[in-house]
């Protein structure tokens, strides 16, 4: 195998070790987040020996608060779900990655692409490369 090659298959290497990488990450995110319930019902127990009208309001900003994070939360699971439901996909688009090349001669005349054979889904190309309803977190 040339050095180019091995160039080149060192790079498609370096792209599959990234985007499990980033499915990672989204899943440590998610696990991140599980600690906000305990954090909640410590709140709500030191708003018990609060007095009466302020324990009130501190109830109301602690449910608006929980509301908000199970919100985050459901969020984030439906993305999880969307990249576990395109991983299949993805091996199938990384399966099909391939190199093209042209040596020459003249080393400044060498060409070399990469190409792909195999694409996903228009639904887990959003959610994979970030666009749309599944964007990585935004969307």
């Amino acid at each position: 195998m040339s050095p180019r090659a091995t160039l080149l298959s060192g790079a498609a290497t370096l792209g599959v070790l990234l985007a499990a990488g980033a499915l990672v990450l989204a899943i440590l995110a998610f696990n991140k987040d599980a600690g906000y319930d305990a954090r909640i019902k410590t709140l709500q127990a030191q708003v018990k020996t609060l007095g009466e009208s302020e324990t009130q309001s501190r109830v109301n900003e602690a449910n608006l608060n929980y509301t908000g994070l199970q919100e985050k939360m459901s969020k984030m699971a439906r993305y999880v779900s969307a990249l576990v439901e395109c991983v299949p996909e993805l091996q199938s688009e990384i399966g099909g990655l391939g190199i093209n090349y042209h040596v020459s001669a003249l080393p400044s005349e060498d060409s070399f692409s990469i190409s792909n054979s195999r694409q996903p889904s228009r639904s887990c190309e959003t959610t994979l490369y970030g666009t749309g309803e599944h964007a990585p977190l935004g969307g």
